[in-house]
């Protein structure tokens, strides 16, 4: 179980859409049927050895991967109810192998924000977990084994959950509390990322360890469901540790030795008045504000004697609003570029505006690619 980490809204999870909560949709991936399988598997022996063979012993072991699904969905829908409470839409609830996540509009901006959003999923496992326990006790026999195993379940996703490691809820407190104490968000993600990593390992060491000193060899299926469970945390918890990076350096990200020189000239110039000298051209309105940008193999490919008559925004690119950037340094600055990237803009022109005046001064042109190798570096 995990909150979609702060950052771009994604087009969509692959899956099926089976529903919508509150305006946002619910998706059922193929990953959660190979959750449930496993489910069967694992707990079928159990059943066994309480009821016998009988069609209640399979009926049984086959509904508790649907109780686990409910369960899941009631953590992600306590995620995803605070997070509407404190203002924050939800776009995706979804249930995947790993559990689920809830994916947000936009991110959580408050320590104390994130710290809440992130324990109302394990404390709605706990109220299920306990609810369960009281519930099995109350019916008892197959029902209350039924029961019985669902409670079981829902306190091991609670615990599990609460663990200090992204992409855990448990880290998203500790990234939190770090946040809090240190005032940057990026640090209390690579604290909690770091500690996610090595929940990985020690998932690994704990699942083959703890039968080697039973003195007796690893399971294969026990094998191979702790290795699942330590490449996922793994790729999540590496993925957060690159987030982190990435926020680290868009903070600290300058445009200005990015840019490209231009060369301006107003709307109403002709071809014959431009002079390629290898800089590009920029349209510009009488207020400065770039309206395009000239495209040189159509300017080369205007005849000489039309290149007096030929308007220039004949042989330039209309420029879109998003393709202006107007903040040149800092995280602000690579949401815009990042905006831009995504409406299929190779390029933008960086201005500086003069609000006294409401002008713009053109600074050059940033590639989108030169942002990505300064985030890279």
């Amino acid at each position: 179980m995990s909150l979609r980490p702060e950052g771009a809204r994604r087009p969509g999870t692959s899956g099926w859409r089976i529903g919508r909560i509150g305006g946002a949709t619910l998706i059922l991936t193929p990953g959660s049927l190979v959750l449930g399988a496993v489910l069967f598997v694992v707990f079928l022996p159990t059943f066994r050895a309480a009821l016998g063979e009988g069609a209640l012993t399979y009926l049984l072991a086959a509904v508790l991967p649907l109780g686990l699904l409910a369960s899941v969905l009631c953590h992600e829908l306590a995620h995803g109810l605070t997070a509407r409470r404190l203002g924050v839409p939800v776009t995706e609830y979804v249930l995947t192998i790993w559990g689920g996540h809830t994916a947000f509009e936009r991110g959580l901006n408050r320590p104390g924000a994130s710290a809440l959003v992130a324990a109302v999923g394990p404390l709605a496992n706990v109220v299920l977990g306990v609810g369960g326990l009281a519930a099995a006790d109350f019916f008892g026999g197959g029902a209350g084994l039924g029961l019985l195993a669902v409670a079981y379940v829902n306190l091991v996703l609670a615990a599990f959950n609460l663990l200090p490691g992204l992409p855990m809820d448990g880290g998203r407190l500790l990234e939190a509390l770090v946040w809090r104490l240190r005032g940057q968000r990026s640090t209390g993600t690579l604290v909690a990322a770091r500690g996610g990593q090595v929940i990985a390992v020690a998932v690994v060491l704990f699942g083959v360890g703890s039968a080697v000193v039973q003195g007796r060899p690893p399971r294969p299926l026990t094998i191979a469901w702790t290795v699942l469970i330590a490449v996922i945390l793994w790729g999540g918890a590496r993925g957060e540790v690159r987030r982190a990076k990435a926020q680290r350096s868009s903070a600290s990200l300058r445009v200005e030795p990015l840019l490209h020189p231009v060369e301006m000239h107003s709307l109403d110039a002709s071809v014959a008045d431009l002079d390629p000298d290898g800089r590009q051209m920029v349209l510009v309105a009488p207020d400065g504000y770039p309206q395009g940008l000239v495209d040189v193999d159509a300017l080369h490919a205007v005849p000489a004697h039309a290149r007096a008559t030929t308007p220039v925004q004949a042989v330039a690119r209309a420029v879109p609003a998003h393709g202006v950037l107007t903040v040149l340094h800092g995280t602000t600055a690579v949401v815009q570029v990042a905006q831009a990237a995504r409406s299929g803009l190779s390029e933008l022109i960086a201005v500086r505006p003069d609000e006294t005046r409401g002008t713009v001064e053109v600074l050059g042109v940033l590639e989108v690619d030169a942002v990505i190798r300064a985030l890279q570096a």
